[in-house]
């Protein structure tokens, strides 16, 4: 979930739904798939979490990344109602930052391979992301692994696709979508093997990449945050707005891995 500079060298191929995959920009990006052309709902397997309220197996999040990260995890800045869990971000001083963000994830460490979706509305606003995502490890070392599904609040229309094996960046894709993240609900996720990730939109394949993947297991995690001055060029600047809120209705994954 950091620096959008791509680290070339994971020695994987990628591929759009319209085909060859090329560095992402906006006027090269791949239309998404139509959510009036969805499929049927598939069955869930494995672990669901409808955000009915607080979980044992879930936990927010209360510390501070640092690095282009301009706010403070604080537990109050999740909450949940009518089946729907709030990321807030407030504009309130914490430490150094203007802001405190909402930030869950799962306590277990213990997920591998399978499909991962959630039922999301993102948050709109220049220098904002909206995330959902699975990590392990320290970033930037060996140990760091991530599957990245990224909405940046600068264009909501659009979608980011992302990965890291081994502290090393993949090449990432900017998938276009038919519709405003920021205004409704859509279905977002990925499937993971140990030599591809595929990744959907409201049920179809937008994107797909194969060679090395990242290795299990990782946490679940979901988050809203506000880049840095450093980060501004890449998010669309540097969000001064009073608050704002992403929503997620569901998270659907394999089962945990048994210790």
């Amino acid at each position: 979930m950091n620096n959008i500079d791509t680290l070339i060298g994971i020695g994987s191929s990628a591929t759009g739904i319209f085909g060859c995959f090329r560095e992402p920009e906006k006027k090269d990006a791949v239309k998404g798939p139509d959510p009036t052309e969805r499929p049927a709902p598939v069955k869930p397997t494995g672990e669901t979490n409808d955000f009915n309220g607080p979980s044992d197996d879930w936990e927010p999040a209360n510390w501070e990344n640092g690095s282009v990260f301009n706010c403070a995890w604080r537990p109050g800045n999740v909450s949940f109602s009518n089946g729907i869990m709030s990321l807030e971000l407030k504009k309130e001083q914490a430490k150094r930052y203007p802001y405190t963000s909402g930030e869950y994830r799962s306590q277990k460490e213990q997920y591998g391979y399978g499909r991962y979706e959630t039922r999301m509305k993102a948050a709109s606003g220049n220098g904002l992301v909206t995330s959902f995502f699975v990590y392990s490890g320290t970033h930037g070392h060996l140990s760091h692994h991530e599957i990245d599904i990224e909405i940046f609040g600068k264009n909501p229309r659009q979608v980011q696709f992302n990965y890291f094996v081994g502290g090393k960046e993949g090449k990432k894709a900017v998938i276009d979508l038919p519709f405003d993240a920021s205004l409704e609900f859509h279905d977002y996720g990925f499937e993971w093997t140990d030599k591809s990730i595929e990744w959907f939109v409201d049920g179809k394949s937008a994107y797909k990449m194969e060679g090395e993947a990242p290795y299990p297991a990782c946490k679940i995690m979901m988050n809203l945050w506000p880049g840095t001055k450093d980060a501004a060029e890449w998010l669309g600047g540097v969000y001064d707005g009073d608050g704002t809120t992403a929503q997620y209705d569901w998270v659907r994954s394999p089962a945990a891995i048994e210790e």
